[in-house]
């Protein structure tokens, strides 16, 4: 009996921990790091205690490799176990013989990197044997994971088509909840008060007003670029149907005769012209509107407020955040009017971006000129363009070309520099905020 397990350990030095285990997971990179544990312990010979004894050697050896490792790092790692039952015969000095059961135990652990932090349980969950998720044991003897109830972004859309009467399976004037249930957990979303923009993969937005669908919206270049490259990409083709029943690809090539019939069918689509060889360039569609569409929104959200006296920062920003977004890796994202970035997994702090101001002007998203702000990221004392060597501040750090490599008792990560000015960051905690 063989189980394989992916263990990504969150470990924070102080009162809190987090840990994560995975089963599966195709995507960890191994590293040649690798410890193996071992261990045994007798089983009853009246009552089936076989689960319960499993749980006991979890522990134990789980145990013992954390006891290795530096609890101020983040560590994952790729698990390996393996049980074994073994009988021996015993005599005793009256002559009679009984059976000896014992279970051994064996563990193998490798550092990783790369982990789906999406299908993650906990150490008691691990230990206990528990399941967030099914694997599906397929006819070529793939194990396919599927999380229980765990909402995550689809990979692709089950309706891929596009027409006056249907969105992708659904309709304007469907309520938000319907919309989500098609189609599943958005890639971004942008609330106010009454209004909420939901996009899906890196193109397709859905405007809404007082819970009503009113407008879908298309195009190649959405999201700014720090947005974009967090999202799932779409590898899916998609077609649009006219009034007439033709079927075009979003994505392919437009004859002239083919964008006088689109032209029949929809008033607001736009092309571009594309050079497919040397010779000769053609017309391809680079935005489509359906509905109506969200310009502006009133929001007055904040920047966030980095420093360290909250015990429940996830609470706090969740609360204040109008941008929040899931990654290709399911993680959880927020995102302030300041081009900060804060990742979350299982509740925690995981890392933080910050970046400088997102220029506005070409956006095309409407809603997201009135959420960003020109202002800068503020992390603790220190804001965007300040001196690197304000970083002695909060740490030490090492400069070499145009980064710092900072460090300190709560934070870890690097310093983007241009002529000795801080620019961006790329940050992660050592305490479980």
């Amino acid at each position: 009996m063989r189980n394989f397990f992916i263990l990504s350990l969150l470990l924070w030095h102080g009162a809190a921990s987090a840990i994560s285990i995975f089963l599966d997971d195709t995507n960890c990179q191994l590293s040649d790091n690798n410890q193996s544990f071992k261990t045994d312990i007798r089983l009853s010979p009246t009552t089936d205690d076989l689960n319960e004894k499993k749980v006991m050697l979890r522990k134990k050896l789980i145990t013992e490799y954390l006891a290795t490792i530096d609890h101020k790092r983040t560590h994952s790692a790729y698990i390996k176990e393996r049980f074994v039952i073994s009988n021996s015969q015993r005599n005793s000095t009256a002559g009679n013989d009984w059976v000896v059961r014992q279970l051994h135990y064996t563990l193998n652990v490798t550092s990783a990197t790369d982990c789906d932090e999406g299908y993650a349980l906990t150490t008691a969950e691990f230990i206990t044997g528990e399941r967030t998720y099914n694997t599906v044991l397929v006819p070529k003897k793939e194990i396919i994971v599927q999380p229980k109830g765990k909402a995550r972004p689809f990979s692709s859309f089950a309706i891929p088509t596009l027409s006056h009467s249907s969105l992708f399976g659904v309709q304007l004037n469907d309520s938000k909840q319907k919309v989500e249930q098609k189609l599943g957990i958005a890639s971004l979303e942008l609330a106010s008060a009454n209004q909420q923009v939901l996009v899906y993969f890196r193109n397709h937005a859905f405007h809404f007003v007082d819970n009503k669908l009113i407008g879908y919206q298309y195009h190649r270049e959405l999201l700014p670029m720090s947005l974009n490259n967090e999202l799932n990409l779409l590898d899916q083709a998609i077609s649009l149907e006219t009034k007439g029943q033709e079927s075009y690809l979003l994505s392919q090539d437009l004859e002239p005769n083919d964008l006088s019939t689109l032209k029949n069918s929809y008033k607001n689509f736009k092309t571009a012209l594309f050079k497919v060889d040397s010779a000769q360039s053609k017309h391809r569609i680079i935005s489509l509107q359906l509905g109506s569409l969200i310009s502006d929104m009133e929001m007055t959200s904040p920047c966030f407020n980095f420093d360290g006296k909250s015990n429940n920062q996830f609470a706090q920003l969740n609360a204040q955040a109008r941008l929040k977004m899931h990654t290709t890796k399911g993680k959880k994202v927020l995102v302030s009017p300041c081009n900060e970035m804060v990742y979350f997994s299982r509740g925690y702090i995981s890392q933080v971006k910050l970046a400088p101001p997102i220029d506005t002007h070409d956006l095309n998203l409407g809603p997201l000129k009135s959420y960003f702000k020109k202002d800068k990221w503020q992390f603790y004392s220190l804001s965007q363009g300040d001196s690197i060597t304000e970083l002695t501040e909060l740490g030490s750090y090492d400069f070499f070309l145009d980064s710092a490599e900072f460090s300190s008792n709560d934070w870890d990560g690097y310093f983007h520099v241009i002529e000795d000015k801080l620019i961006s960051a790329t940050l992660t905690p050592n305490h479980a905020y």
